[in-house]
């Protein structure tokens, strides 16, 4: 609610309880266009106190590109290494057209980079090879 000041790093909450902000970063986020727009909206007493302003520029198609081909191969790996399973050649299958690319942000493309990545992964039926399918005859389930 109220900012108890910035040198001592402290802010309230709604509920009364001060809670100590040393160490935090805060990000303030704006659909503000350019730094006129950004003067004009935002109140010179709130401006003094960014340390930093960054204008975020959309990746391009290339960018993006680069970030599908990491983000597969990370995932492969780390599903690979949950469910125990070889998928080192799945996150290199993983492909996304470049006219999705221009049109996608990338929370849409993460999403379907794990769709693919997820789809493409070798895993067996689980009916066929679980031991604890009760219909299997092989399966011992008096202990």
């Amino acid at each position: 609610r109220s900012l108890v000041g910035p040198e001592m790093c402290k802010r309230d909450s709604r509920m009364g309880v001060e809670h100590d902000m040393d160490g935090y970063v805060v990000v303030f986020t704006s659909n503000v266009k350019d730094e006129k727009e950004l003067r004009e909206r935002i109140a010179p007493e709130l401006l003094t106190r960014f340390d930093l302003i960054c204008e975020f520029v959309p990746p391009t198609v290339e960018e993006k590109r680069g970030h599908v081909v990491r983000l597969a191969r990370e995932k492969a790996a780390q599903y690979a290494e949950r469910l125990g399973v070889d998928a080192e050649s799945v996150g290199e299958t993983v492909t996304i057209a470049d006219s999705q690319l221009e049109k996608w942000s990338l929370r849409e493309i993460d999403r379907e980079v794990v769709r693919q990545v997820a789809s493409l992964l070798p895993i067996e039926d689980p009916s066929e090879s679980s031991p604890y399918d009760k219909t299997a005859s092989d399966t011992d389930w008096s202990e």
